[in-house]
């Protein structure tokens, strides 16, 4: 299920056969709280910098990052994208380049077996990406938000933290100061749709996703 304001770049990505890797990503996902019957996961996606990089035009490094689950009954729950133009120094380049750009996502599931489908795009270059993942949520799925925390402790550039995850992050003493900013929304580009980690904090606007029923 999804809106017109959904890229159909993305929509092609996430409703695949297969992934597509041109765009790599490494995605790591913890439970960290719960509510009723559903487990509310934190999604961690790294995306290899270099080829994220190219293509850019001076300082502006246009995004786009979808997420969807498909339910225990195969079908596609709602798609929550995100989009921004990162203003990025040469410094923040360097480290993108070197260590790649991560995104923290968050999904409310409830127990069965899912598949989280993840699609990045450099609107600039037109390079894509998409990462299917298997996840079986258990019945009582067993928390880990200082897990989470740990996970968060490097310095690796970050375009933005859910604010449900940011909530988890506070409950664990976690300072948001501690994630390294990866650059700043540029004027010319479009609404803010994510929240930028750091000094200066745009405000988000979000779309939860959830499965199917």
């Amino acid at each position: 299920m999804t809106d017109a304001s959904v890229s159909p770049v993305l929509y092609e990505l996430l409703g695949g056969v297969v992934a597509e890797d041109a765009l790599p990503m490494f995605v790591q996902v913890v439970p960290v709280a719960r509510e009723g019957d559903l487990t509310r996961f934190a999604l961690i996606v790294e995306t290899v910098g270099g080829p994220l990089l190219v293509g850019m035009e001076g300082s502006q490094l246009p995004m786009e990052q979808a997420l969807v689950a498909v339910g225990p009954d195969g079908k596609m729950g709602r798609i929550t994208q995100r989009r921004a133009t990162l203003k990025v120094t040469p410094e923040a380049a360097n480290g993108v380049a070197a260590q790649g750009l991560r995104t923290v996502w968050s999904i409310d599931l409830p127990p069965g077996d899912h598949q989280l489908r993840i699609a990045t795009v450099q609107t600039t270059s037109g390079a894509r990406g998409s990462l299917y993942l298997d996840l079986l949520v258990k019945d009582q799925h067993p928390l880990d938000p200082k897990g989470l925390a740990g996970l968060l402790q490097d310095q690796k550039p970050t375009a933005f933290v859910d604010p449900a995850i940011q909530s988890v992050l506070s409950s664990q003493d976690f300072q948001p100061g501690r994630l390294r900013p990866a650059g700043r929304l540029a004027p010319s580009g479009p609404p803010p749709a994510v929240a930028f980690v750091g000094p200066d904090l745009a405000k988000s606007t979000r779309e939860r996703a959830t499965p199917a029923p």
